[in-house]
């Protein structure tokens, strides 16, 4: 029989990934983007020049797979934890993520997720995020369902 494994250390993978500035800039989402950030929702803006709060996961090698792209599994958890990031206040608990893979992810860049709320009710919220490198071209696009 193994003995159990220690507790998780997430502070540790947060200071690695500097989860805790992230989470500080990011600030609340909007539901919608105004006319004023210069941006609208149909556009597919990112990037908080956009109004849209962003998570920046480093390259590296845990972060890819032998081909040198980004791992999926790493994009998908990355989009869900965009969107645990942006809106803390929102529902907590992630019920089902929708993710499809556009192209590969360049291993040897950051990559970068921005999130948009589609919708926020007392009890359910909808998210969008697109993860994508420094061409701006998206190698995700996920739809997060989070719920109470």
């Amino acid at each position: 029989m193994r003995p159990p494994l220690p507790p998780a250390d997430h502070g540790s993978l947060f200071e690695t990934l500097d989860l805790a500035s992230a989470s500080a800039s990011a600030g609340a989402i909007p539901e919608q983007a105004s006319p004023a950030a210069g941006a609208s929702p149909a556009a597919g803006a990112a990037g908080p020049e956009a109004g849209w709060p962003a998570l920046v996961l480093p390259s590296g090698p845990g972060m890819q797979n032998p081909h040198n792209t980004v791992h999926g599994g790493v994009l998908l958890c990355g989009s869900d934890l965009a969107v645990a990031l942006a809106d803390p206040d929102g529902p907590p608990h992630t019920t089902s993520i929708r993710i499809s893979f556009l192209r590969p992810g360049d291993g040897n860049h950051p990559v970068t997720f921005t999130t948009r709320a589609v919708h926020r009710g007392r009890s359910l919220a909808v998210y969008e995020v697109s993860a994508g490198g420094p061409a701006g071209r998206p190698y995700t696009v996920a739809t997060v369902i989070r719920e109470h």
